[in-house]
């Protein structure tokens, strides 16, 4: 199942500096009423400045060509990510696994990020045998791992991946770094749809992912790389790369921290 709106043929699209934007009339007239589209989504729209969303500074104006080769009146138009804002204030019930989506992805951020000791993974490593200090230091590499795979995504995002494109190039960052894909380890390890196996590499493998996505966005930005076989030949065109910097990587991880995230030193065993 596609975790995105459905922005099927009917609907318009532009590109305005550099990002797709969609014609919200278009999708409102496509999942609601096709006869109330600018009705459905001014009632929308004043639901979400009542939020406190700046709809208005995130939606744009844009004159789409005409089947005669004129243009037609003004019409808003909204990216991808405002798209999904939108969506919080729609009731298009095919647009409930966006809403459930976004809701555990929240859940899942807010788990990722925790740091802390109150936090409760800083609690569950704790409970695995992890001191306090390697705690620390693992969430510390796996929140700047969750950082690189938020700006891949984006790229990818921006360079017009789709739908299940993002699993699939996902799938090939993990059989570059795993030698298996994220689909395969994670039903192998037993991980519930929500979990992820980034909650258990170790921080070497954080770091070697992060590399290569690291990586292949760099290639997406140099080669202007757009659409799916664009990009995935990109995340490719990596797997010498990690695999020449894998070797140091492991040596260079095997040696102690000579400061832990508090400042002090590790202690000499």
């Amino acid at each position: 199942m596609s975790l995105q709106p459905e922005f099927s043929d009917k609907i318009r699209r532009a590109v305005i500096d550099g990002e797709v934007h969609f014609s919200i009339l278009d999708v409102f007239a496509l999942h609601s009423d096709v006869n109330n589209a600018w009705r459905s989504w001014k009632r929308a729209e004043k639901l979400l400045i009542n939020q406190g969303f700046a709809i208005t500074s995130k939606s744009k104006l844009f004159s789409f060509m005409g089947p005669r080769g004129k243009k037609t009146k003004s019409t808003p138009v909204a990216t991808f990510n405002t798209f999904l804002r939108i969506a919080q204030a729609v009731d298009f019930k095919d647009w409930e696994h966006i809403r459930q989506f976004m809701a555990d992805a929240a859940e899942e951020r807010i788990d990722e990020t925790a740091r802390f000791p109150e936090s409760k993974e800083y609690r569950k490593l704790i409970a695995e045998g992890f001191t306090p200090e390697e705690a620390r230091q693992w969430l510390e590499r796996r929140a700047h791992g969750i950082e690189t795979r938020k700006w891949v995504t984006e790229v990818w995002r921006k360079r017009e991946a789709r739908g299940k494109d993002f699993a699939i190039l996902t799938n090939i960052i993990s059989d570059i770094v795993h030698g298996k894909t994220a689909t395969v380890r994670k039903r192998e390890s037993g991980l519930t749809r929500r979990d992820t196996m980034r909650n258990y590499d170790a921080a070497t493998d954080q770091f070697l992912t992060a590399l290569t996505e690291m990586s292949a966005g760099a290639l997406h930005e140099w080669r202007d790389s757009i659409g799916f076989n664009e990009l995935s030949e990109d995340v490719e065109d990596t797997r010498p790369i990690v695999d020449g910097a894998r070797p140091g990587v492991l040596a260079a991880f095997s040696k102690k921290p000579r400061r832990l995230p508090s400042g002090e030193k590790p202690l000499i065993e």
